[in-house]
């Protein structure tokens, strides 16, 4: 579950943030994988099929088969409650598992549960500081976390942990998590990272997405770098990727990644699917029971109830199980990132799958970065239910009743698609039931719901399923039923029926 970081009077250990990292440039191929949201001792969300450690051993074996990967990012959360037990249990998945491959360990806000032991848990599990400067073949990567533990510049060696003076941050809750101290630091690893190896990738590391960047990162964010990014933080910083989790929503969606100064990037989650609220708890979206044990303000008891859970997600064998990946291939300036699958909502034997969103752009040329706002806008295709229908106005005969109640309607019908070319990579996002009332000729019922375009690519389906409450006994209505596209595009077409209750 995603948590706000509060705590108090949390302990740095900080070295001169004057001395530089020393390496010579990179520029040949590198390889490294990143994953978040692990939550090592979780419970639910198909651990019982499933454990979280187990998920997490799963992707570090992949990632060993894949050619000159060297080293793995966790972005955070890596425990779900920071008990000493967690943290073993990680550290047992990790030595056993890691193969070849190095560690890059952030801290999220459920790695800080027990505050003060925190940072010393996670510094004896990683062998890592929680803010640090590596150097990886030439390459330059900075994690930092949300106040908690020490900075460290390792450089090229790694491991070791450096110490210094001991100083008071204050507490930070809600989405001001980055201390000034912090941001203050890393200002300066950047520009030295600029200045050690230009026009190559800095690669950052931070568990809270930067605010209004990838998709729902205007739900949950940390508001430290800016409220608008194109003139926040890191504006000058087009060598930037910023990669950061927290949110556990799904990079099958191309809004995962967002460009403007710099590149922020979505690392998904091995835990479960969270999706936008989009109203209050997720009142827009019908979803699968509610996670935050709130009243609902628009309850459906006749249908399914709304929230962030995906119930699509939800049908799979381990319940509402999930785990994404990326694999980034680095080369000079040139960025490839590769968004895998790991199937575990399959059981313990899915084979990971490749999800159709693959990035690409070169750090040295911002001008052509091919993610930003403008060119998103400029690429939506809306959806499409009949390739051979006109292309806007009602599709018949396509509405299937599978069963029907005083109140309630089950329907199914073959779900829309992106026609080609394609440009953005979009998928149907969700679909919108609008019930017009025949006798006063309004709509009387709307119904918002995802489709099923985050779960494992062969397990999505090509008919759809929604049951729908809600509904007066003894009215008609017309059924019209329209698609969107990830970039929020409405279908022209709409399906249409008329139902009797």
């Amino acid at each position: 579950m995603k948590m706000f970081l509060i705590t108090a009077a949390l302990a740095l250990a900080l070295v001169s943030c004057s001395s530089s990292v020393k390496a010579a440039p990179g520029g040949g191929e590198l390889r490294f994988g990143v994953i978040s949201d692990i939550h090592i001792g979780g419970s639910g969300h198909g651990t019982d099929v499933y454990p979280n450690e187990q998920r997490l051993e799963k992707a570090l074996d992949w990632y060993n088969t894949q050619d000159g990967v060297k080293a793995v990012a966790l972005v955070g959360d890596i425990t779900d409650r920071a008990t000493q037990e967690q943290w073993d249990t990680f550290k047992k998945s990790w030595d056993e598992h890691k193969g070849g491959l190095r560690l890059i360990a952030a801290m999220g806000n459920h790695d800080a549960y027990s505050e003060e032991q925190s940072a010393a848990l996670f510094e004896s599990a990683t062998g890592q500081k929680a803010n640090a400067h590596y150097v990886i073949e030439g390459y330059h990567f900075i994690v930092i976390t949300g106040g908690e533990g020490a900075f460290t510049n390792l450089g090229a060696k790694g491991g070791a942990i450096a110490g210094g003076e001991t100083v008071k941050t204050g507490s930070h809750g809600g989405s001001d998590v980055i201390p000034k101290s912090v941001k203050d630091w890393l200002r300066g690893r950047i520009n030295d990272a600029k200045k050690a190896a230009p026009g190559q990738p800095v690669f950052v590391f931070v568990h809270w997405p930067v605010q209004n960047t990838f998709y729902v990162s205007d739900e949950w964010y940390t508001s430290n770098f800016g409220d608008d990014p194109l003139s926040g933080f890191f504006k000058d910083d087009h060598e930037v990727v910023v990669f950061s989790g927290h949110i556990h929503s799904p990079n099958n969606d191309p809004r995962s990644i967002w460009q403007g100064g710099f590149t922020s990037v979505n690392t998904a989650t091995l835990y479960y699917f969270d999706m936008e609220k989009a109203g209050y708890q997720g009142a827009k979206y019908l979803g699968n029971g509610n996670p935050y044990n709130t009243p609902n303000p628009n309850p459906d008891s006749e249908g399914i109830v709304g929230s962030t859970y995906p119930k699509q997600a939800a049908e799979s064998i381990c319940g509402d199980a999930a785990a994404q990946g990326l694999l980034v291939t680095v080369n000079g300036s040139r960025v490839t990132i590769e968004n895998y699958d790991f199937a575990v909502s399959r059981g313990p034997e899915g084979a990971v799958e490749k999800i159709p969103q693959t990035w690409i752009f070169d750090v040295s040329k911002s001008a052509e970065f091919p993610y930003t706002a403008a060119k998103r806008e400029a690429q939506k295709t809306a959806p499409v239910f009949d390739a051979g229908a006109a292309a806007s106005g009602p599709v018949y005969g396509k509405i299937r009743v599978k069963e029907q109640t005083e109140t309630t309607v089950t329907v199914e019908f073959d779900q829309a698609v992106i026609p080609a070319p394609n440009p953005g990579g979009e998928a149907v996002h969700s679909y919108r039931f609008d019930f017009i009332n025949k006798e006063s000729g309004q709509i009387e019922v709307t119904r918002y719901q995802w489709s099923d375009f985050m779960v494992t690519p062969s397990l999505q389906k090509p008919v759809y399923e929604q049951r729908i409450g809600g509904l007066s006994a003894g009215a008609e209505y017309e059924l019209r039923i329209y698609a969107y596209s990830s970039f929020q595009a409405e279908s022209g077409q709409y399906l249409l029926s008329e139902l009797s209750f």
